[in-house]
Parts: structure tokens; sequence; C-alpha cells
């Protein structure tokens, strides 16, 4: 398992569509927003799986600006 922590920065006052946007990708949580940022964190099964989400899911979401990785580590669990 990987957890990623994301700020994806967004038109201001488009915080609340991207959170409902988001609320459809699997492993995605919203954690807290400001004016123009929101931060996710994401559980996903691989780095590679991680990266997918970043480039093919999170990018195209209405009023994204940019998607920045915080953190990414993997955990200690066994992934099948």
């Amino acid at each position: 398992m990987v957890i990623s922590s994301l700020v994806i920065h967004c038109n201001p006052g488009s915080e609340q569509q991207l959170i409902a946007a988001a609320g459809k990708i699997e492993g995605l949580e919203p954690v807290t927003f400001v004016e123009g940022q929101v931060i996710f964190l994401l559980e996903s099964h691989s780095f590679k799986e991680a990266h997918q989400v970043l480039e093919k899911e999170l990018k195209v979401l209405p009023g994204v600006l940019g998607v920045y990785p915080v953190y990414l580590q993997e955990s200690g669990e066994a992934t099948l």
C-alpha cells in the first residue's frame, strides 16, 4: 500500500466542486482546503497506481491548475 499526500491547486472558489468531482476517485480523501488549494490523502496499491491517478484522473478534473505530491510512502503492509 502506498500513502500519498497531495496538494491540488485550483481556481479560487472552485474548491468544493473539486472535492465533489474527486469523490469518485477510489482511495482519494479530502483533508482540508484553503482558497485555491485542496489537500488530499491517496491510498493506492503501488507507486505506479498513484502516479496514474495523478496523471490521468486528478489533472483532468474541472478547475485543476496543478497537482503536487507532497508525501509518498510505501507502508509495511503486503499488497496483493
